[in-house]
């Protein structure tokens, strides 16, 4: 990536692309269409879901070879390893699909990133609706693993080079089920501290998840999968819930990382922003919740915004 684009990303990361005060409000006038709940992608209508798709699909409109979506993909890239294994993966997940999320809202402020609850298919997850046509699209076919179907068939990405995009589920095992909601269960119920949550949602929730679908998603580059969107906002969620079941819990953060103990002041890089910052969605930088997740809750089903 040349330095100019390098510049526009990093922009893109710490908020400068985005109109307003604190540093995920939207351009003004539109607060009130995105203070809402992020749905389950079945909740969402046609309609709404259409507008998902093509607000994604803006993103990767592609000017001198580069789109907006390629320089997301490449914060992943570049950042990542500040996150993944360390105590500040969950904030540093959230900060980063709020980004995305106000990336798409600037084409179309009513949309939300929606969120997959693949326990609900965690037995045949290869034949949940939402690997199917109607969403997402299912595994890669041919040489190429090709993803041929679904609403970003011909999806192009750029990193590491030029290529459509790739699914190779379990790489060709056939793994037939995914972690499921007993499980979640457990590790949301489990009195263990924050870094313990935190290591369980990567080690047995993210990680499987990822390899599971493989291809892009499996791969540093695993932004380029659109599906990486609602698969983290299903993780964000988890998260979400865990803080809402305790609330004096709520603001835990701890553990170690690089030999250095985790503060809730750490900034979390490029996005410019601390910790603290990134642990209560009811600030006003967030502007999103999530329904209630089992323990008896009540399951949304229908898009609160329908």
């Amino acid at each position: 990536m040349d330095e100019i684009s390098r510049r526009g990303v990093l922009k893109w990361a710490a908020g400068g692309a985005v109109l307003g005060g604190a540093w995920g409000l939207p351009a003004a006038g539109a607060a009130a269409a995105v203070e809402a709940v992020r749905p389950e992608v079945r909740a969402l209508t046609a309609e709404r879901w259409g507008r998902y798709v093509r607000a994604v699909r803006a993103l990767n409109r592609r000017s001198g070879g580069t789109s907006e979506y390629d320089g997301i993909v490449q914060v992943h890239v570049d950042h990542a390893h500040t996150a993944y294994g360390t105590p500040a993966f969950l904030p540093w997940n959230r900060v980063f699909l709020r980004r995305f999320e106000l990336a798409l809202q600037r084409i179309d402020p009513a949309v939300r990133v929606p969120y997959w609850d693949w326990t609900r298919d965690a037995r045949a997850p290869a034949s949940s609706e939402v690997l199917g046509d109607r969403y997402f699209g299912g595994n890669g076919s041919g040489e190429g693993r090709e993803v041929l179907d679904g609403s970003f068939a011909g999806w192009t990405v750029a990193h590491p080079s030029p290529h459509r995009l790739r699914r190779w589920y379990d790489e060709g095992s056939g793994l037939s089920s995914l972690p499921g909601a007993e499980d979640v269960e457990g590790i949301l119920a489990d009195d263990a501290g924050y870094d313990a949550f935190r290591a369980a949602v990567e080690s047995t929730l993210d990680a499987p998840f990822q390899a599971w679908v493989g291809g892009d998603l499996s791969a540093l580059v695993a932004p380029n999968d659109p599906l990486f969107w609602s698969h983290r906002a299903f993780l964000d969620l988890l998260w979400a819930e865990r803080q809402a079941r305790d609330p004096t819990r709520a603001h835990a953060y701890a553990g170690t990382a690089l030999g250095r103990r985790a503060d809730v002041q750490d900034v979390l890089e490029p996005f410019g922003v601390t910790v603290a910052s990134a642990l209560d969605l009811r600030d006003e930088a967030f502007g999103y919740s999530y329904p209630r997740w089992g323990s008896g809750a009540e399951q949304e089903t229908k898009d609160p915004s329908s």
